[in-house]
């Protein structure tokens, strides 16, 4: 027999329960599922500890951020997602102990949706065997032949089980209405090849002569006494990746992150690839030449060029030193018909605020649902670009705003 104690519960747990708790949880620590992660080890141990404490309505995802991953007090979970993070891949590596037959009567699970653990503990009393009493005398039974009647009856009753589970599993699939982001991701989520997440280095100017910049002659540097270098990744794209990288994860599909020259137009050709980074990425500039809404420099300015409205573009404004906003623009470009028959996305903001505009664009499916209102039937499933305004704080974006679309 198996009882089941929730954290709601944990007033129940006698002091026997809780020393078989943690007991389980040091050995499940030492594991091979969680030997290597500290973080995944730390995660576990803090919620495992909180509930057994009857701190179960404390366990939040600020909560996390703040005790377990370091986050200072202003940690904000919608800005960053650690903790959604952490907690999949507790989940995926309590799953694989378990799968491994790792166990002693108690199992702690994490429900979706949720970061309190739940204990599973089995019944240290041992079953009492129940007699099966003989069939009466006027029963009859041909031996061979009923054992060979049950065993059939059970496939019977085994296979109907299985048609009917498969039939609502399929019904489920079918009938619930799938979002935006959902549509989105789909073709990205559903490939054997790892999805390629290519992140651009922008390029960063090191002074090869740092003293002249405290001399009387600091204006006349010349150009040859500095150099670019390329060892950096843009803000912007890096927070995109990081939100790429949880849609794709828990839609189950592999990805595999590369920088700047890293990556090549050979590599578009084996797998779904997903491309950040305006100017800073000749990838982005060079895939998107030849679209209706271009990537191009214009008196050593980046611009977003409508090449079918003469005169039509968007480039950043300036910064506005009194309030420290700037008014940015990013461009969405998704590509599903492509030469390679494999999808391609490209983040291109024009500064890094703008990259992770575009980003959250991408990851809120309420962004996604006023544009599916206004845009073309199916718009998710056919190539299209967005050209997005958003008004960013310091390096923080506001709610991108989409001022331009093509859909072919």
């Amino acid at each position: 027999m198996h009882v089941s104690k929730t954290t709601e519960q944990e007033s129940n747990l006698s002091d026997q329960d809780r020393e078989r708790i943690r007991l389980h949880l040091r050995k499940l620590l030492e594991s091979r599922a969680f030997a290597h992660s500290h973080r995944s080890q730390a995660f576990l141990r803090y919620i495992v500890e909180e509930a057994l404490a009857g701190r179960a309505a404390q366990i939040k995802e600020r909560n996390v951020g703040v005790d377990v991953f370091g986050r200072n007090e202003n940690f904000d979970p919608q800005e960053e997602s650690i903790v959604r993070v952490g907690a999949w891949e507790v989940r995926k590596r309590l799953l694989h102990a378990y799968q491994a037959d790792f166990g002693d009567g108690v199992r702690i699970e994490i429900p979706v949706g949720s970061y309190c653990p739940t204990f599973r503990l089995e019944s240290s009393a041992a079953p009492v065997p129940r007699r099966i009493p003989a069939p009466a005398a006027w029963h009859f039974v041909i031996p061979g032949i009923s054992a060979k009647i049950r065993e059939h009856q059970w496939l019977c009753l085994a296979a109907s089980i299985f048609g009917v589970g498969t039939v609502l599993f399929f019904l489920l699939g079918v009938l619930r209405p799938r979002t935006p982001l959902d549509l989105l991701w789909q073709s990205f989520a559903m490939h054997k090849q790892p999805v390629l997440l290519a992140l651009p280095e922008p390029r960063v100017w090191n002074m090869k002569y740092p003293e002249l910049l405290f001399s009387n002659h600091a204006k006349e540097i010349p150009i040859d006494a500095v150099s670019p270098v390329d060892s950096y990744t843009g803000a912007g794209a890096g927070w995109g990746a990081a939100r790429f990288a949880e849609q794709l994860a828990s839609r189950h599909q592999q990805f595999i992150i590369r920088f700047g020259k890293d990556v090549s137009f050979p590599d578009l050709a084996q797998s779904p690839t997903i491309i950040f980074g305006g100017q800073s990425s000749p990838l982005s500039v060079q895939m998107t030449s030849n679209l209706r809404y271009r990537l191009i420099s214009e008196s050593d300015k980046a611009v977003i060029a409508d090449t079918r409205i003469k005169g039509a573009q968007w480039s950043n404004s300036g910064n506005k030193p009194l309030s420290g906003m700037h008014e940015g623009y990013a461009l969405i470009t998704i590509l599903h018909s492509t030469d390679t028959g494999l999808p391609l996305m490209i983040v291109a903001g024009l500064g890094p605020a703008d990259t992770r505009a575009g980003a959250e664009f991408l990851t809120n499916n309420s962004y996604l649902q006023e544009l599916t209102k206004a845009a073309p039937k199916n718009w998710l499933k056919k190539n299209c670009q967005v050209v997005l305004q958003d008004v960013a704080y310091g390096d923080s974006p506001g709610r991108p705003n989409v001022v331009a679309w093509y859909v072919w």
